[in-house]
């Protein structure tokens, strides 16, 4: 049997050490056992409060003006995206809620609710 060269022996006694029984720590199931759960901190009311547009409510006054076609458009467009982006952002502060939640139960239990999505 061929001896290794010592520049490689060394190496592989370093592994060896690190085995269970060297330099890694013994885990037992007490210490696994999590005996303290962290909790997060709420959330502030601001960023968890949903947007309304309020509705429109003018009564027609029977005063016709005239504006440009383009400008009523572009009007229109933009009051539709103000609309949409509000939608938007209630979706992402119900989704943020939502994880908000599951993580906590999480961190407070240790497993995940039946309503939590997972990966």
């Amino acid at each position: 049997m061929r001896l290794m060269p010592r520049h490689r022996l060394l190496p592989a006694l370093l592994l060896l050490s690190c085995l269970p029984t060297g330099c890694a720590t013994t885990l037992t199931r007490p210490s696994l056992d999590r005996t303290d759960r962290a909790a997060l901190p709420a959330l502030p009311e601001a960023l968890t409060k949903t947007e309304t547009l309020r509705p429109l409510e003018a009564k027609p006054s029977g005063e016709l003006v005239s504006i440009d076609k383009r400008f009523l458009g572009e009007l229109l467009d933009r009051a539709a995206e103000a609309i949409a982006a509000v939608g938007r952002l209630n979706s992402r502060l119900i989704a943020v809620r939502q994880e908000r939640s599951c993580t906590d139960a999480i961190l407070r239990t240790g497993v995940a609710p039946a309503g939590c999505p997972s990966n």
